[in-house]
């Protein structure tokens, strides 16, 4: 993954911690491409049953207001219909996306989403 390893350094997660919106949404839009493109569980799925996406909850954002959080909620609405996705309620800098279901239906983006939560 050369340049981009720190994204998958912890295991069921992509850390998108230190980057600007656009390439959080650009690594975003990566990962669930190559899943809808393999129509088989994302092979760094989470204990939590679905792929945790680390936003962080804004702390170095100017305001201390969140911007990668929702820029990727709106991602996911607006570009993967369908697909599930919830705060986690331990940690709320984190998203659990689900990717667990078999594929289903197409998306926005003509990519095929994963079934809801």
């Amino acid at each position: 993954r050369g340049c981009f390893s720190k994204l998958f350094s912890t295991p069921g997660a992509l850390d998108l911690h230190d980057l600007i919106v656009p390439v959080a949404r650009m690594a975003v839009r990566s990962v669930l491409d190559d899943l809808a493109g393999r129509h088989e569980n994302f092979k760094f799925t989470s204990k939590k049953g679905g792929l945790i996406i680390i936003t962080g909850r804004g702390k170095g954002s100017v305001g201390g207001q969140p911007l990668i959080q929702p820029a990727i909620q709106a991602l996911l609405s607006d570009e993967y219909a369908g697909i599930g996705c919830v705060q986690d309620p331990a940690n709320p800098g984190r998203l659990v996306v689900d990717v667990t279901s078999p594929p289903r239906g197409s998306s926005s983006r003509g990519t095929v989403a994963p079934a809801a939560l």
